[in-house]
């Protein structure tokens, strides 16, 4: 998603939510791309992703129970995966 998508959609939850805080907001929108199941457990800056997605490079995750960090990267050209990494 594009930081233009990612506003237009975070105003369409404001519109929806005048009295959600920023962080909920940003949880609604995290529930609405990646699932539930995700935006509960981890964390994730989506403003980091989308740099990340078009520099390719990498970003974390934390999952909120344990604090367990995941780096998840970006391959240089899709569907290539760096030396040392794999596919999940």
């Amino acid at each position: 998603m594009n930081a233009s998508a990612r506003r237009l959609a975070l105003a369409g939850l404001r519109s929806r939510y005048p009295h959600a805080t920023e962080a909920e907001l940003r949880r609604k929108l995290a529930a609405l791309l990646y699932g539930e199941e995700v935006a509960d457990e981890f964390y994730v800056d989506k403003d980091m992703i989308a740099e990340v997605i078009q520099h390719r490079s990498s970003f974390d995750m934390i999952h909120r129970e344990t604090m367990f960090e995941v780096d998840v990267f970006v391959p240089l050209q899709a569907g290539v995966i760096p030396a040392g990494g794999r596919s999940v």
